[in-house]
This record gives structure tokens, sequence and C-alpha cells, in this order.
């Protein structure tokens, strides 16, 4: 069997109706081998659940851009947690400062003492 064959810059997957002569062409080389026992690989197109390969990787990129967002969220997250308990950190270990050296309950002590003093000087004239 003698087989010519001519190319031309068009890719198919079967036979071609727009070029008869590839069509020809193209039938006559897949009887050719499968004469000779070569297996011929299945255009996608044929293969079942073809027509979900576009749809599946739009999915797939929209599935990949939700880890990203997400794995963006839990990153920020972990930031601002990291930054709270370090400002948990930093009032805890003030309140262990204060109470080791306390500052603030003594002097407000003072100031009630002062008032109270104030307040009984005022509501009884005859005390002087």
């Amino acid at each position: 069997m003698e087989l010519i064959c001519s190319f031309d810059n068009s890719t198919t997957t079967g036979p071609s109706s727009s070029h008869p002569a590839s069509a020809e062409l193209e039938e006559a080389l897949l009887k050719f081998f499968e004469s000779i026992g070569l297996s011929i690989p299945t255009p996608v197109e044929n293969i079942a659940g073809a027509a979900y390969i576009p749809t599946l990787s739009k999915y797939h990129e929209v599935l990949h851009k939700a880890v990203r967002s997400e794995a963006a969220a839990r990153v920020k997250a972990e930031r601002a947690l990291a930054e709270e308990r370090a400002r948990h950190a930093r009032i805890l270990q003030d309140i262990q400062i204060e109470c080791r050296e306390p500052f603030v309950v003594p002097a407000l002590l003072d100031a009630f003492v002062a008032v109270s003093q104030i307040v009984d000087d005022v509501s009884d004239p005859q005390a002087d």
C-alpha cells in the first residue's frame, strides 16, 4: 500500500470535511495503522466526559483562588492574633509590675483621705 502525504497548517482530530484530500489521507492512515496493529490514541473530543474539561478547569481555577484568599485571610488573622497576644502579655506584665510596686492604689487612697478630710471640715464647722 502506497501512501502519499501532504501536510497543511491545519490540525485535525478527526476526518476533515473541509479538505477532502486530507480526509481521505486520514482515513487511509487510520486503516493502515490499524492493519499493522498500531493503536490510535482517541482524540479528546471522543473521550467520555471531555465536554466537562473546560468547566472543570474553570472550577479548578476558582478553587485555587478561594484557597489563596483563604490562606491570605488566615495569615492576616494569625498576625492579628499574635498582636493581640502581645498586647495581652504587655497588659499582664504591667499588672504584675503594679502588684510588686503599687503606685495607683496608694495615690488614690491618699486622694480619698484628703477629700474626706475636706468634706469633714466643711460639714462640721465647729471642729475648728
